[in-house]
């Protein structure tokens, strides 16, 4: 009887740690921006532009994103470099995320040997 008991108790402890920890990573996988499938992959030596431009474009716009590329969503200024106000720190901080969700988005349909080129360049716009 005993040995039933704690099985059950273990297995219920266990669907609980893996129901908890799955939600987490859920959560994290909701929260990662994922081009749709309409969106193809750039050809090496860029065959397919138009058509990728087209559907890049649309899906960023979509999600909110083509402003980091077109430069319609610029980085905050700070009115005083120096002296930065906590808003301020936020807004950047809030754009710098955005900003980097946007060049993972274009780096996920680009050639690896594209990636790696366009790695020194520190925003989605200079991209």
């Amino acid at each position: 009887m005993f040995q039933q008991s704690f099985l059950a108790t273990f297995h219920i402890m266990d669907i609980t740690a893996i129901l908890f920890s799955n939600f987490f990573l859920i959560q994290i996988l909701l929260s990662f921006p994922v081009l749709p499938t309409t969106v193809p992959y750039l050809e090496e030596y860029g065959s397919n532009w138009a058509i990728f431009n087209m559907r890049f474009r649309e899906a960023t716009q979509a999600m909110y994103h083509w402003g980091h590329f077109d430069g319609t969503n610029a980085r905050p200024v700070l009115k005083d470099a120096a002296h930065p106000t906590n808003m301020e720190s936020e807004a950047i901080k809030g754009w710098e995320h955005e900003d980097i969700m946007a060049r993972c988005l274009l780096s996920q349909r680009l050639p690896d040997m594209t990636v790696l080129c366009l790695d020194d360049y520190s925003t989605a716009k200079a991209r």
